[in-house]
Order: C-alpha cells, then sequence, then structure tokens
C-alpha cells in the first residue's frame, strides 16, 4: 500500500515496529496542517522553508532532508503480507488510534477489500474512539 501525502511525523511513528519493506524518496510533496488552524500566520515560514528546501536540492546536498518540517508530506510505500498488513490495519484504526493513521489504514484496508472481498468477514476495521 502507499501513499502520496504521509505527514513525515507520521511516517516517523509508522515506520517503528513494521515487517515488509518500506520507501519514501523524503520529497516534500505537500504540508499537513490541521483544518482549525489558519495558514495565513504560517505562511511565511512555509516559504522560506520551501525555498531553503528548494535550494539545498538544486545543488544536490543531501542535507535538504533536514530542511523538512514534521508536517512535509512525502509519498510513502509499504509492501507487506497480507497477515501483516491486517494486523497493523486492526492497531491502527482500533481502539485509541490516531485518527490520522486511523485514515490512512481504513483507507487502504478499504483498498485491500476491494482486492480480497472475503477478508471482509474475519478482518475488524475499528471506529479509531477514543480510550
Amino acid at each position: 500500500f502507499a501513499w502520496n501525502n504521509l505527514a513525515l511525523a507520521e511516517l516517523r511513528d509508522l515506520n517503528r515496529h513494521r515487517t515488509g519493506n518500506r520507501f519514501t524518496p523524503l520529497i516534500q510533496a505537500g504540508f499537513y496542517l490541521p483544518p482549525e488552524i489558519d495558514r495565513a500566520p504560517h505562511a511565511a515560514l512555509l516559504a522560506d522553508q520551501l525555498e531553503l528546501t528548494r535550494a539545498l536540492l538544486e545543488r544536490s546536498s543531501p542535507a535538504y532532508v533536514y530542511s523538512l518540517l514534521l508536517g512535509a508530506q512525502t509519498p510513502f510505500e509499504h509492501s507487506t503480507h497480507a497477515d501483516k498488513f491486517i494486523y497493523e490495519a486492526e492497531l491502527r484504526t482500533g481502539l485509541g488510534a490516531h485518527f490520522r493513521y486511523a485514515g490512512h489504514l481504513s483507507a487502504a484496508l478499504h483498498a485491500f477489500f476491494a482486492q480480497v472481498p472475503e477478508a471482509r468477514d474475519w478482518v475488524v476495521e475499528g471506529t479509531a474512539e477514543p480510550e
């Protein structure tokens, strides 16, 4: 499964303790701010960060990754076996799951169900209700 807009903060957590292969090019493809946060007060910071990142990339500097903020979104790919994916999807959509993880894993789980419809009977998708 893959996402084209996973924030670095989420990637950092999802990348831990998981089986399979994970890949991200660490190229910024957007920036996540919660809907209730007004982007306007942060526009100058985000513009400066974008300018710095572009300048470092134009120089082919590997240091560009240090210009990425935790809200920077990047493509993320994760290949794994079905049993490990099901475990992760149930865990990340279950009780107390972070709403962003739950949204990402719910979408991936629905794509999985489209390919393996018989799995619906034995895979439990949670509702990410708070503990």
